[in-house]
């Protein structure tokens, strides 16, 4: 990646820079969820993610997979189905 451009634009996170460039920016009823279980059971994501797809929230998502937890995401999007 040495060739790879990398600037740094404080006050934008990944987040929002990904779905500006999308063509669709978050800007309004959204929320960033963090799928990493090292400091909080998988049951409590499960709990915030269900009750986001309720409210009808745009998601993104932080650490969706790690080596210790591949499968995790794919459990993600059955919830999301559900």
């Amino acid at each position: 990646y040495a060739g790879t451009e990398i600037r740094i634009l404080p006050g934008i996170t990944a987040m929002l820079a990904a779905a500006a460039a999308a063509g669709a920016p978050l800007g309004h009823d959204f929320c960033a969820i963090n799928l990493s279980d090292n400091l909080k059971p998988f049951e409590i994501l499960e709990k915030r993610l269900r009750h986001a797809a309720r409210g009808d929230f745009a998601m993104a998502f932080y650490n969706p997979r790690s080596k210790s937890r591949p499968h995790q995401f794919a459990r993600v999007l059955e919830i999301l189905r559900e």
